[in-house]
Order: structure tokens, then sequence, then C-alpha cells
């Protein structure tokens, strides 16, 4: 509401407060001296709110100058903010950022995580947020990855730290970019060949990952995050398969089962996963209960 509010304030080339001020109290018979005893304004403030020389503007008087030029809330702001101090627009900016960032992020995780830090700036988290998920804006993190990611389910996570698992785990993938091209019988003749790779606790994974992205599968191993009980998930992107893992129960075999499943559903769900852009897998759904 707010960032609406400023822009069709910046847009706004109506008449100005201090003129509908004017033309009302002609309208009403009264003088300025008049409508400061009724109204309980005194001049200094009056006149500080309509020539926009205020620093921080009384919404208590200005509501009351709303009032009399009868005009309601949201033209009353539309119009106020036009030409108004930078200092006061930054402000309620800042306003609109902090509680965006609070509405979308989990901090107290996110700082245990060391994704920030406990002293970061509001000027420091925005940036941590867009370097990381490659935006020019916050706002985009919840409009443009939302129609990426959420605009065929109409869903969206209250749970912050699972949306925000989703989200870098989809730009991630966005920013890899497979150049090679996805055949679902180069998969199958693939999978035979992974088992002596299991064997091998240094390499045998990343092995595997690269083979898989030679054939147009990507894999990408991410920590389980703190709130979630994600083992794995498929996107589709790109009209490409792309796995995460991750080490949800500490265990390396656990692993191995959880690439399998992942890839059990790029070979037997792809049309669904199509349909919703994403497959998360937890721990029922792991070993095929579901």
């Amino acid at each position: 509401m707010i960032n609406n509010i400023l822009t069709k304030s910046f847009e706004y080339e109506g008449s100005s407060l201090e003129d509908l001020f004017k033309e009302k109290l002609e309208q009403s018979g009264l003088t300025k001296t008049q409508f400061e005893r009724l109204s309980g304004i005194e001049r200094r403030s009056l006149d500080a709110i309509l020539d926009k020389t205020s620093k921080q503007t009384d919404i208590i008087k200005l509501l009351k100058l709303g009032e009399f030029l009868d005009i309601d809330f949201n033209n009353l702001l539309i119009i106020h903010f036009n030409d108004r101090p930078v200092e006061e627009i930054k402000e309620l900016e800042s306003s609109m950022d902090i509680t965006f960032i609070n509405k979308f992020f989990d901090l107290k995780t996110l700082i245990s995580l060391g994704y920030i830090k406990k002293n970061d700036s509001l000027e420091d988290l925005k940036e941590r947020i867009c370097n990381f998920f490659d935006i020019d804006s916050i706002y985009e993190y919840d409009r443009e990855l939302n129609e990426a990611l959420y605009s065929r389910t109409k869903k969206s996570f209250s749970d912050k730290m699972k949306d925000f698992w989703i989200k870098s785990s989809y730009k991630y993938f966005e920013l890899i970019d497979n150049p090679n091209e996805y055949k679902r019988q180069n998969l199958i003749d693939l999978i035979p060949k992974i088992k002596p790779y299991t064997e091998n606790v240094e390499t045998g994974l990343l092995t595997v990952f690269q083979a898989l992205f030679n054939i147009g599968v990507t894999v990408i191993f991410q920590p389980s995050l703190p709130k979630t009980q994600i083992r794995g998930a498929t996107f589709l992107i790109n009209n490409k398969p792309c796995i995460v893992i991750t080490d949800w129960n500490k265990n390396y075999a656990t692993i191995w089962f959880a690439l399998i499943h992942e890839l059990h559903h790029v070979l037997f769900d792809l049309e669904t996963i199509e349909k919703t852009n994403y497959h998360l897998s937890g721990e029922p759904d792991l070993f095929l209960i579901q």
C-alpha cells in the first residue's frame, strides 16, 4: 500500500494541499486564523505541512487537515508526499524495506547460519539479498521469484525458511544454466553405472554429479536448513531436470538414497513436476511410501 501511495504521489500533478486549503477557506467563509483555532493546529505546524518545510509530519494534524479538506486518507497521503523532502521519503521507504524483509525472511535463523550478521544495517541486508539472488530489488524476491515458481500452483509458503530454500535452489539452477541436452534414454543408460561410485567416498558423488550434468541433469548439494525437513527436490527449469540433495540427517548413505529417489522422479514424474515446477521430498516420500 505504501509503495502504491509513493508511486502515485510521484505522478501526481493536481492541486497542492496549500491550494486546496485556500479554496476550502473561501468556500467555508473561514479565515486561516479561525481554522487554526477550531482545529487546534498552531500556525507554525500548519504552514510546515502546507509549504512542505517540515522534516517530520505530525500525522494527527495532517489528518485534521484532510478532514477539513474532505479528502480520504489515501488521497491525502498521495498529495502530501508529492514533492516532500527527500529525507522523509527515504525514511518511509526504509520502513517499507524493513517490513518486507521481516515478513519474508527468518532473520534469527539466517543469522545463526552466518548468512547475515547480527549487526548488519538495512543496506547490508538489502545488498546481501540482492547479490545472493542476483536481483535488482529485494521486492523481486516476492514478485519475480514467486511468478517463476508458484504461478502455476498458486502457492507460496508461509514457512520462511522453506520458501528461502526453494527460491535459492531455483535461482542457483537458473544461474548455472546447464547447456547440455537432456534425453530420458541417456539417463536410463547411466543409472546402472552409478552403483560402483557409491563405494568411493572421496570422489564418487562428485563424479556422478558431473556425469549427470553432461547428460543435461544438473545436481547440486545444499546443506539442510533449520526448520526444514527436505532431503531432496526436483525442479524443471528450461525443460531440463534439476536436482537438489541435502544432508538432512548427516548420513552419507542417505545422500545416495536421496539422489536415486530424485532420479526416479525425473524418469517417471517429470510431466507432473512440469505442472508444478518442482517436487520436494521429505522423509516419508523418500522411500516411496506416498
